[in-house]
């Protein structure tokens, strides 16, 4: 009857047969799988009166057990434990559990790495776009909190289900070698229990006869740099930026000015006086770029003077219209003092604007400064020349801001779009408007007062005729300015106006972040389509892997499955050793995971590990202990 079963298999196994001995197959011969079963099914008798005597022996009447006895009692003890373990293996010989493989298990394992990959790469577009700028329809202040954290969060979860997908992938790739006709390496059972630095450490400390040594030392490599993008996610959420949506709005009224001498008028405001209450001239860079206050304006000061609105406009907002633009630069240097009854006219530091005189392109002024601390010696004067250059029209740009907590809006900057093909302004009409404001004719004192007098110093303690000359350059875009708008002519009409959103921002990345985010997609994605790849190869293979990717991942698997195993006598005297590539380097040899090949007629088949010419394939559908 042996025979004949055995006969029934032989397909299935027999190129294990070839590997046997004689011993073994005489051996199998002379005990047949019915004698097993039958056997395993005996059970030993659990005590005898013998057994109970010898328990009780020393123990009656409160009489003082020998030595002997003590040792008769523990080894009836320890017999009665291992008959009550021999019962429950025997119990657990008898039940197995079918294992039972569908395309679905399959199909769930890969579709989790599939899942990864789609993830990587949605992180790479969303990289890409960021760093063009990404429209995003929340406010500025819940932008400024949250964006950074957001991205953090989530290349930090991304790379963990990196990290989990090629742990997953190296599972199915080793699962599959392990349970292969030519078997594998039993130590990266340990290795897949372990961490990615320790991985490393692991792969590092193998012999370096370790024919495993090299593969596991480079894939440990590469767990750990995947494992050091953590270090990178923080650095990539401090480069956000964001802009708020600026878009094209129904045009505004305003007013132009046109320098047309014949339709000049002096309206008798502004003058110097109410001009030192225009705080808005001298905040941000409203009147152009003054030397006073940017170190980038070259060497002289621009003056941009924009239409007069009438309509409200936002914060943030941008107008556009014809306006004029000239530099300004000025000289001051100490003179004597040829006639000191002019201090006597003034109170207090003061200026007299003379000699104004007008060139074919440009316009000549000189102000003298009754003021102590810019000369050294007490009887001399700071007088100052001013040239005004370059005047011309132009399509100015206004920017307006406002102060947190205020409603009202004030220019922030001015600066120049493009030049007007129509050239109106001339230097005449810019001497007829500094004339408006400053008269030159006549021996007049200006005090400066409010803004004009904070002019002089902007926040600068040394008193010095170079400092001086910025602060007269700024004196004199104001005086324009305000002549402009006193003596011109003008005209209504309508100014294009570029409105900013306050529900929608522009999200940037700025070039650190953007390569930061773009690193770590493309990192990631080369892994976990390296690590689809390789779950793939298990839609090829017939026999069932998830025990053996179990057997592989979870230790508490692997110890129950081992101790079955003929490598487990490896393990002897190993209990004193604490580094786990010391232990495990006693199982570094060629074994196989698969059922055992003297349980191939039993209805329950033997999970277990051992050499490769002793284990077959797992089937589909069979039982297992």
């Amino acid at each position: 009857m042996a025979n004949s079963s055995q006969t029934s298999h032989s397909p299935r196994t027999s190129y294990a047969r070839g590997a046997l001995s004689r011993r073994s197959s005489s051996f199998r011969d002379s005990y047949p799988a019915t004698d097993r079963r039958r056997s395993l099914h005996t059970s030993p008798e659990p005590h005898t009166p013998r057994m109970e005597t010898s328990m009780r022996l020393g123990f009656e009447q409160g009489k003082k057990p020998t030595l002997d006895e003590r040792r008769s009692t523990l080894k009836s003890l320890k017999s009665l434990l291992l008959m009550s373990q021999s019962r429950m293996s025997l119990k657990e010989q008898r039940m197995g559990r079918e294992i039972k493989e569908t395309l679905f298990t399959k199909a769930f394992i890969v579709g989790r790495i599939l899942l990864v990959v789609v993830l990587n790469f949605g992180l790479l577009i969303l990289g890409i776009l960021l760093r063009q700028g990404v429209v995003v329809f929340l406010p500025i202040s819940i932008l400024r909190l949250s964006t950074g954290m957001i991205l953090e969060i989530t290349v930090l979860i991304l790379n963990k289900l990196t990290l989990d997908a090629m742990d997953l992938a190296a599972s199915v790739y080793f699962a599959k070698r392990l349970a292969s006709k030519d078997g594998y390496g039993l130590l990266v059972c340990g290795y897949m229990q372990l961490s990615a630095f320790k991985r490393f450490q692991f792969a590092r400390q193998l012999s370096r006869d370790s024919k495993y040594r090299k593969t596991l030392f480079i894939a440990s490599v590469t767990w750990v740099i995947v494992e050091l993008v953590k270090v990178r996610a923080p650095i990539t959420a401090t480069g956000f930026t964001s802009v708020q949506v600026r878009q094209l709005d129904d045009p505004i009224k305003c007013i132009y000015f046109r320098a047309n001498k014949r339709a000049a008028i002096d309206r008798h405001y502004p003058n110097f006086e109410t001009m030192s209450g225009n705080s808005e001239l001298l905040l941000g860079n409203s009147l152009g770029c003054m030397r006073a206050t940017r170190d980038d304006c070259g060497l002289s000061s621009s003056l941009v003077v924009g239409p007069q609105l009438l309509d409200r406009v936002g914060a943030g907002d941008t107008v556009t219209g014809p306006g004029f633009q000239m530099d300004i630069h000025t000289t001051c240097f100490c003179v004597m003092d040829q006639d000191l009854s002019n201090r006597s006219l003034s109170a207090g530091p003061s200026f007299f604007f003379t000699n104004l005189t007008t060139l074919s392109n440009r316009v000549l002024s000189t102000v003298i400064l009754f003021d102590t601390g810019y000369c050294l010696e007490s009887s001399d004067i700071a007088q100052c020349n001013a040239t005004i250059f370059n005047i011309q029209d132009v399509i100015t740009a206004i920017d307006f801001s406002s102060e947190r907590g205020h409603r009202s809006k004030f220019p922030s900057s001015a600066k120049i779009t493009l030049l007007n093909p129509l050239q109106t302004i001339s230097p005449e009409s810019i001497a007829s408007a500094l004339h408006a404001i400053v008269p030159s004719d006549t021996i007049q004192a200006f005090i400066p007062l409010g803004i004009l007098k904070g002019a002089l110093t902007n926040g600068k303690t040394t008193k010095n005729t170079t400092n001086l000359a910025t602060a007269m350059e700024t004196i004199y875009a104001v005086s324009i300015a305000g002549g402009i708008k006193r003596s011109f002519a003008f005209k209504g009409g309508r100014c294009s106006h570029v409105a900013t959103r306050n529900d929608a921002n522009v999200l940037y990345l700025n070039s650190r972040g953007a390569v930061g985010v773009l690193f770590v997609a493309t990192l990631q994605l080369a892994v976990s389509l390296m690590s689809l790849g390789l779950a793939c190869s298990w839609f090829l293979e017939r026999n069932p892997l998830a025990v053996v990717i179990r057997i592989v991942r979870e230790p508490s698997f692997f110890l129950g499955v081992f101790a079955n195993s003929g490598f487990s006598d490896r393990l002897q005297g190993s209990v004193l050793i604490r580094e786990p590539s010391a232990i495990w380097g006693r199982l570094d040899v060629d074994a196989r995971i698969g059922e055992s090949i003297w349980t191939e007629d039993d209805e329950c088949g033997l999970l277990t590990i051992d050499s490769p010419h002793l284990i077959i394939p797992l089937v589909n559908g069979r039982m297992y202990r």
